[in-house]
């Protein structure tokens, strides 16, 4: 990495990735994201064995549901990053992986209370972001929630687009969505559909950077 690189990555406000991961005091800061939070245990194994062999032993759980590997050495990057793309964990680049920021329900697919098996809908939006080049400007943290409505739920996350399972007035199952905060103090935005939750966050980050000033939208 060169000192360019470097001088980036301890930037202030820096929302680490794995492919653009986080100098901190103790080494480098690898942050893997993983799609609805759902680790196969082999996958487990794999992750605890990098930890191991290119970090420093531990596995950290971000408030997200990201998996981090610390204390990862200049020497040990390379080949960290390397194993996790045959690990199929990566990103093809930076910009996606950085617009791939959503969190789920911690049972997503197993709560027996769940109004719907979100897994799919969340691979679905992942796609959506990351294929969505026109929404590279959305802040580092800017995040998108995906609730199934079971428990335990996400009420008390904040997250800037939330997506949270509902009955609709004819009995289907859609999503309510929200901006901002809570689901109790974030803003109502509407209704969707499961198969419009993908566009409807797409449309809702371009529609925050037009008015901010700096999408494709933006006048000037």
């Amino acid at each position: 990495m060169t000192a360019a690189e470097r001088a980036l990555a301890l930037r202030k406000g820096w929302c680490p990735g794995a492919l653009r991961p986080m100098l901190t005091g103790d080494g480098w800061l690898v942050r893997v994201r993983i799609t609805a939070g759902i680790v196969p245990a082999s996958l487990a194994r794999a992750v605890a064995s990098c930890a191991r062999t290119y970090g420093n032993r531990l596995v950290d759980l971000s408030a997200r549901a990201n998996l981090q590997l610390r204390g990862v050495t200049d020497a040990t990057l390379g080949p960290l990053t390397e194993r996790l793309r045959e690990l199929d964990v990566l990103d093809d680049d930076e910009a996606g992986e950085a617009r791939r920021n959503v969190i789920a329900s911690p049972l997503a697919g197993i709560a027996p209370d769940a109004l719907i098996d979100i897994r799919p809908l969340v691979a679905a939006l992942e796609r959506a972001l990351v294929a969505a080049e026109t929404l590279d400007g959305l802040p580092p943290k800017f995040g998108f929630l995906v609730d199934d409505g079971g428990s335990p739920g996400l009420d008390d996350v904040a997250c800037d687009v939330r997506f949270e399972a509902a009955l609709g007035g004819s009995g289907e199952v859609g999503f309510r969505v929200r901006l901002g905060g809570d689901a109790a103090s974030g803003v109502p935005a509407g209704f969707c559909t499961p198969a419009g939750l993908p566009d409807a966050a797409a449309r809702i980050a371009a529609a925050f950077l037009a008015l901010r000033g700096t999408g494709p939208d933006a006048a000037g």
